[in-house]
């Protein structure tokens, strides 16, 4: 069969991503069942519980067409072919992949070996709903930046999931961001967390949600997380959101998230800032050494001066990626600075100077 060599790379690069390419211990771990019927080409994927999952199919054109052979060597084989037509075609034990440039000769393993029951949603899951992948990751990510490391407190090791918002807090600060996953009081621990973080970043489309019990799921294109229900408790995280803020400060973001930033990263902790006419930060760290002072312009100043102190590194997480301009809500020196943003809260609480 005939295919063009684009459409074929793109199937065998989401092949491969499916595949399980670090195993040598089993060849279904690392091999993939190509099906033509003459018009069309089917990938298929083996999956847990040995059952099977159709991964896609590319069009083309030709003589039908069954071998399975090594996802890695496939992947391996197209990369250096310039040609826009590529054909795969079955000698007795080998798969002949050939373009006008030249030929790569691939065992084929017996495909009798092949599962052949194919993936059926199971039963006791009920779908709860779908949220788009870049969102939930995004959400996920940004409330796992006030989510503690501390294991012994599993309460704040971990991010909540709470109908339309994800919230994350450490005891000193809270991100909350708004994301609609219709699941209700759900805490998922730190390693689900640093999987979604990590694992879903590439990953698009939507992710379905189901619930069994005291289980979640989580299936996007590429990845499926399951997690189980803990049995804590989150803390009352909108009791420390004041209900409103005498001052409200207006300046570009950016230039005060790289300040913040450079001085977490050379160990200067303590961010003073000064609100009246301008900003003014000084940043210092524990032994009393002091960064070069800094002065930000407002775009809309406040009525009274005040000054706070906060850790340089929440407020860096704070800002990060968010829009040109940043608005600080504060009362007074003991009171938490409040950063909202279009779907975002963070909350920081202060620090003696």
């Amino acid at each position: 069969m005939k295919f063009k060599r684009t459409k074929l790379q793109r199937a065998v690069m989401e092949m491969y991503r499916w595949s399980n390419c670090t195993s040598m211990d089993h060849f279904v771990d690392t091999h993939v069942l190509l099906v033509g019927d003459g018009s069309k080409l089917a990938l298929v994927k083996h999956a847990m519980e040995q059952k099977a999952t159709l991964i896609g199919t590319v069009e083309g054109e030709g003589e039908p067409f069954v071998g399975l052979i090594d996802a890695r060597f496939l992947r391996l084989a197209l990369g250096p072919i310039q040609n826009t037509v590529v054909s795969l075609t079955q000698k007795e034990e080998h798969v002949l992949l050939s373009s006008p440039s030249g030929a790569v000769v691939m065992e084929s393993m017996p495909i009798d070996e092949f599962p052949t029951e194919y993936w059926k949603p199971e039963e006791g899951w009920k779908d709860i709903g779908w949220v788009r992948t870049e969102q939930f990751h995004d959400a996920v990510r940004y409330a796992s930046l006030a989510m503690s490391p501390d294991y012994v407190r599993p309460h704040l090791n971990g991010v909540l999931l709470d109908k339309d918002e994800v919230v994350g807090t450490d005891g000193h600060r809270m991100h909350q961001v708004e994301c609609e996953t219709a699941i209700k009081n759900f805490v998922m621990p730190a390693l689900a967390v640093n999987t979604i973080v990590r694992q879903f970043k590439s990953a698009r489309g939507l992710t379905h949600i189901e619930r069994k019990g005291r289980r979640v799921r989580f299936t996007c294109k590429t990845w499926e997380l399951t997690m189980g229900k803990r049995d804590i408790r989150f803390p009352p995280y909108n009791k420390i959101i004041p209900s409103h803020s005498e001052r409200v400060a207006v300046l570009d973001s950016e230039p005060l998230y790289f300040a913040a930033l450079h001085a977490s990263k050379y160990h200067y902790d303590t961010f003073a800032m000064t609100l009246n006419g301008s900003l003014k930060v000084k940043a210092s760290n524990r032994e009393g050494l002091e960064m070069e002072p800094m002065e930000f312009d407002l775009i809309k100043p406040v009525d009274h001066e005040v000054t706070i102190g906060v850790r340089s590194q929440y407020l860096a997480d704070a800002l990060e990626n968010r829009s040109d301009v940043a608005r600080l809500k504060v009362n007074g020196p003991s009171d938490a600075v409040l950063i909202p943003s279009k779907n975002k809260l963070a909350v920081i609480m202060p620090v003696r100077l």
